[in-house]
């Protein structure tokens, strides 16, 4: 066995949890904050302005993070057939085909592994904003829209909360938590 396998598997560095629940926090603190920032600047209770393309920019780069680092993590339980069912599970949006610029085929669900390479691969970004009721203030909604192209092009609608909420919760402490105790 070479230093770089461990139980016949290449090795992969651990991915450190604490990471990724800080990144998902930083993610959702955003979207969160969001409507109570634009409803205290309509009131003029605020001023402070932060223009929406450094938003914007931070969510991208927070949701890259959050999917590279559970990608790492998920990598290194790829083959542990136990896990397969609890990853088909995992929906955290839907993926539609583009039968061309201004037609989407019907969707099928968007898997948590499938989100994160949507998240890598992703050539365009747009976000969801809902109207504040009796202003012209808008805020952002947690849905983001991915798009690309793979030998065809997609769209991704992605949930950002329950994206978040599987980034944060391993697959094995699932496994561990639906397995019948052992025993003695």
């Amino acid at each position: 066995m070479s230093g770089e396998e461990l139980y016949g598997r290449p090795w992969i560095p651990p991915v450190d949890f604490e990471r990724i629940e800080l990144a998902a926090y930083r993610l959702l603190s955003i979207f969160f904050a969001d409507k109570e920032i634009q409803e205290r600047k309509g009131k003029g209770e605020i001023t402070f302005s932060c223009r929406e393309t450094l938003k914007e920019a931070q969510i991208i780069h927070l949701l890259r993070e959050v999917a590279v680092l559970y990608r790492a993590y998920d990598e290194s339980f790829l083959e542990a057939n136990e896990f397969r069912p609890l990853r088909d599970e995992r929906i955290v949006g839907n993926l539609y085909e583009l039968a061309d610029s201004s037609r989407k085929l019907p969707g099928e669900s968007l898997k948590m592994r499938e989100g994160c390479n949507k998240i890598i691969h992703a050539q365009r970004v747009s976000f969801e904003y809902g109207k504040l009721r009796n202003s012209d203030r808008c805020y952002l909604h947690p849905v983001v829209h991915l798009f690309g192209r793979k030998k065809k092009e997609w769209e991704a609608k992605l949930q950002v909360i329950e994206f978040c909420e599987f980034a944060c919760t391993p697959l094995h402490v699932i496994a561990m938590a639906k397995s019948p105790p052992i025993q003695i």
